[in-house]
């Protein structure tokens, strides 16, 4: 099965078992998707990977945003404004992916290997999944 078919079964899951749209189609996913990089739905992500996807991307946009606005007219250190964005961008991501895995947990999703054994109309949060 291609990627982009076991996306939209993910997103049907995620949709019948009542998440909108928003939730499961967060900007940095958006972006990398229309660059064409395949990269799994934030619930069907391990830990580590969406705590590193979304800590690099609030690190590199709010780092950004405030060197732009603040630390550059405070006279910040490059090397300090770096090590403030990632700390923080080390916490956002934490954050999130604890987040979406809470969510992966409340709702009892299917893994995304699971999703390409599983018809599209079977993907209902009535239906046992395969695990």
């Amino acid at each position: 099965m291609d990627f982009q078919t076991q996306k939209a079964r993910a997103f049907t899951v995620l949709s019948r078992h009542g998440l909108k749209r928003y939730r499961f189609t967060p900007p940095p996913f958006q972006l990398l998707w229309n660059l064409g990089i395949q990269v799994r739905p934030p619930h069907f992500m391990d830990f580590a990977a969406a705590a590193s996807l979304f800590g690099a991307w609030f690190a590199v946009f709010w780092g950004t945003i405030m060197w732009a606005i603040v630390w550059f007219r405070e006279g910040t250190s490059l090397l300090r404004g770096t090590a403030t964005a990632l700390c923080a961008g080390l916490c956002y991501g934490l954050f999130m992916a604890f987040v979406y895995r809470r969510e992966r947990l409340k709702h009892n999703l299917p893994s995304w290997e699971s999703l390409r054994d599983v018809p599209q109309d079977h993907a209902s949060p009535t239906t046992a999944l395969p695990r």
